[in-house]
């Protein structure tokens, strides 16, 4: 028997829906910017706004805090040490502990046209923000995986964890989580070339 449900009536039914024909510049206390200068009220911001990906709103040192790629020749001179001695050691752990990824090219990057790789723990936010105990915002959904849902459940109850504070204390120092994510990172690259070093890319590993 077919029932009606109230909540899909009065959304279908637009009475409570606002369309603005604009695009987010950024986000501010209180809502988010339009590029059309509007600020809109808001006590949280789902973005979704169709399957390709785009983070473009924050700029490259914002994005730098929260994990998020961007240009190599815009990093910071330290951190692109930091990074580049952390992930070369990574690599070395992880061809070490599956010798046949060894065999697997890692793929080139140019400097001028490359990025970093997404550095989030867990893939939901930034070693150095979880390190500050920032609850502020995380990023879901951005793993490439063949069981989307079950993915994507578990990372959703993780980040809601860590918003909630419900997550297990102490968490691992900022060094240790960098190292995770380097590691992440390394099997990645060596696993999926290219596309593994662009995004989080575990498509072909599925649960049984």
């Amino acid at each position: 028997v077919h029932k009606t449900n109230p909540f899909l009536e009065d959304l279908h039914s637009g009475r409570n829906i606002t369309v603005y024909r604009a695009s987010p510049t950024r986000l501010v206390k209180g809502g988010m910017q339009l590029d059309s200068g509007q600020v809109l009220k808001a006590d949280a911001v789902v973005y979704a706004t169709g399957w390709r990906s785009s983070i473009d709103f924050f700029d490259d040192e914002e994005a730098g805090q929260l994990g998020i790629p961007i240009p190599l020749g815009q990093q910071d001179a330290e951190a692109e040490k930091l990074w580049n001695s952390i992930e070369s050691k990574a690599d070395m752990m992880v061809t070490d502990a599956l010798p046949r990824l060894a065999e697997y090219p890692k793929p080139k990057t140019d400097r001028e046209t490359g990025t970093t790789q997404f550095r989030m723990y867990r893939q939901v936010l930034s070693p150095k923000l979880l390190a500050q105990n920032d609850h502020s915002i995380t990023f879901v959904g951005y793993v490439s995986n063949s069981q989307t849902s079950i993915c994507s459940e578990i990372l959703a109850l993780w980040a809601v964890a860590w918003m909630e504070g419900l997550l297990p204390k102490p968490l691992p120092t900022e060094t240790q989580m960098e190292m995770d994510v380097a590691m992440v990172n390394a099997w990645m690259t060596r696993r999926y070339g290219a596309r593994g070093r662009q995004d989080p890319e575990i498509v072909l590993e599925v649960q049984t």
